[in-house]
C-alpha cells in the first residue's frame, strides 16, 4: 500500500501569506502519482484552497488517516510546505533548548504542532518494516521530527577557483558529508526519513523558480528526483544534489537529512520492488507408445513320406521328416522424434521583480520577542546581531530588485 498527506499553506489574506506552498503539493502529488504509483484516492490534501482546512485539528487527524492500517512493506509520504517557527523545548530532548514547529492555518488560535508531536504522532507509530517519507519545507526545520540520525553536506566544486556556476552539474562537485547522532531520541521502530528545508537556526526560501512561485527545497528535491532513477538513486547523491541546486540558486539555506535508524548514505532512497522469477513451465515430451508386430506363426507342412512298393521282404525305409526353418522375423524399432518444447520467452512490461516590500521579521523572531517580553526578560545579544544581519540582507535585496534579474531564481519570501 501506497498512501501520502500533503499540507500546503499560503496564509491567505494575513501578513504571513507565502506564494508557493499550495504550487508544492501540487507538484509533488504529480510526482508521486506518476512516478511512484500512488494513486489520486491515495493522496490525503489540506490546503487553503481545498474544502477541509489545514488546521491544527485536521492535521493530526490526518496523521491517523496516514497511518490507518499501515503493514511492512507499506510506503507513506508526508510533505508540509509553510510557515515553520521555533519554541522553547520543556521537556529537555533538544539539544538547542527549542522545539521547531509547523504552523497550521489557525496557529494564532490554537497554537504549533512541535517537533515532539510530529514524533509521538506520526514518527514513532510507523511499524517495523514500513517506510515513511517526510519533507519539511518550512523554516527552522533541521530536527523538525526529532530523529536520531542527522547527515550534512559540505560539497564543494572541484575546480575551487571557479565562480559559483549559474546551473548545477553534478559532476562539477566533489562530495563530502558529514554526520551526527542524537542521543536524547529514541530509533524509531520504521524506516523514517525526514529531509529538511534548512538547519534549525535558518530560514527557507518561499521563491519564483521557473516562472512559478515555489518552495525552493521542494523545486530543488524535485528536480533531483525526476533526474536520477528510482532504482538506483542513493541518499548520499539525493542529499548533494539538492543541496548543491540550492547553492547554485543562490539560496543560504542548507538541507539536512534525519532518520530514526542507522542510515547507510549508500542505501538507495527507494526499496526496489522484489519481482518474482518467471518460470517457463515444463512440457514432458510425448513419447509414442512402442507396439509390438504381431508376427504370424510359421507352420512348417506336413510332408508325406515316399513308400517304396513291397518287394520281398518289405523293409519300411527311414524317412527323416523335412523340417523347414523357422525363420524369426525382422523387427524395424519404431523410432519416434522427441521434439523439444518451443519456449516463447517471458518479456517482463517493461518553478518580475515585486515591488520592494517593507522589512518584517520572520514569523519566529516575532514569536520569540513576545515570549521574551511575556516573560520580562532583556533580548539577547545574538538575536540583536541576528535582526542587524536580517534588516542588511533586507537592504541589499531590495537594492538587488532594482536591478535587472538575473538567472530564473529569486527569493521573495521567508517560510
Amino acid at each position: 500500500m501506497k498512501r501520502a498527506l500533503l499540507v500546503g499553506i499560503n496564509y491567505v489574506g494575513t501578513q504571513s501569506e507565502l506564494r508557493g506552498c499550495i504550487n508544492d503539493i501540487n507538484n509533488v502529488a504529480a510526482y508521486l502519482q506518476t512516478k511512484r504509483s500512488y494513486s489520486s484516492d491515495s493522496c490525503i490534501v489540506l490546503s487553503d484552497a481545498t474544502p477541509r482546512k489545514p488546521t491544527r485539528a485536521n492535521i493530526l487527524a490526518a496523521f491517523n488517516e496516514l497511518l490507518q492500517g499501515v503493514r511492512a512493506g507499506d510506503e507513506l509520504w508526508f510533505h508540509y510546505s509553510g510557515h515553520g517557527s521555533l519554541q522553547r523545548d520543556f521537556n529537555g530532548d533538544e539539544e538547542s533548548g527549542a522545539d521547531s514547529c509547523i504552523c497550521p492555518l489557525d496557529y494564532n488560535r490554537v497554537g504549533l504542532i512541535t517537533d515532539d508531536v510530529v514524533r509521538s504522532e506520526l514518527a514513532a507509530r510507523v511499524p517495523a518494516g514500513a517506510r515513511l517519507y517526510i519533507v519539511l519545507d518550512m523554516c527552522h526545520s533541521g530536527t523538525g521530527c526529532d530523529l536520531r540520525h542527522k547527515f550534512d553536506d559540505t560539497s564543494y566544486l572541484v575546480n575551487e577557483a571557479a565562480s559559483l556556476p549559474q546551473t548545477y552539474e553534478p559532476t562539477a562537485w566533489a562530495l563530502r558529508q558529514t554526520s551526527y547522532e542524537f542521543k536524547r531520541y529514541a530509533k524509531t521502530a520504521g524506516e523514517v526519513f525526514c529531509i529538511s528545508g534548512c538547519q534549525d537556526t535558518q530560514t527557507s526560501a518561499d521563491a519564483y523558480l521557473g516562472g512559478k512561485a515555489a518552495g525552493a527545497l521542494t523545486h530543488s528535491l524535485l528536480q533531483s528526483l525526476n533526474a536520477n532513477p528510482a532504482t538506483s538513486y542513493k541518499w548520499k547523491h539525493l542529499l548533494k544534489d539538492v543541496c548543491c541546486r540550492e547553492r547554485v540558486g543562490r539560496f543560504p539555506q542548507r538541507t539536512s537529512l534525519t532518520s530514526g535508524q542507522p542510515l547507510n548514505l549508500e542505501d538507495g532512497v527507494f526499496v526496489a520492488p522484489v519481482v518474482a522469477p518467471v518460470v517457463a513451465p515444463v512440457v514432458a515430451p510425448v513419447v509414442a507408445p512402442v507396439v509390438a508386430p504381431v508376427v504370424a506363426p510359421v507352420v512348417a507342412p506336413v510332408v508325406a513320406p515316399v513308400v517304396a512298393p513291397v518287394v520281398a521282404p518289405v523293409v519300411a525305409p527311414v524317412v527323416a521328416p523335412v523340417v523347414a526353418p523357422v525363420v524369426a522375423p525382422v523387427v524395424v524399432p519404431v523410432v519416434v522424434p522427441v521434439v523439444a518444447p518451443v519456449v516463447v520467452p517471458v518479456v517482463a512490461p517493461v518553478v518580475a521583480p515585486a515591488h520592494v516590500a517593507p522589512f518584517v521579521l520572520p514569523l519566529w523572531i516575532q514569536l520569540y520577542l513576545r515570549q521574551l517580553q511575556r516573560m520580562g526578560r532583556p533580548v539577547p545579544q545574538w538575536l540583536m546581531a541576528y535582526i542587524a544581519q536580517l534588516r542588511l540582507s533586507w537592504s541589499k535585496r531590495n537594492l538587488n530588485q532594482m536591478l535587472p534579474a538575473q538567472g530564473n531564481m529569486k527569493m521573495l519570501l521567508s517560510r
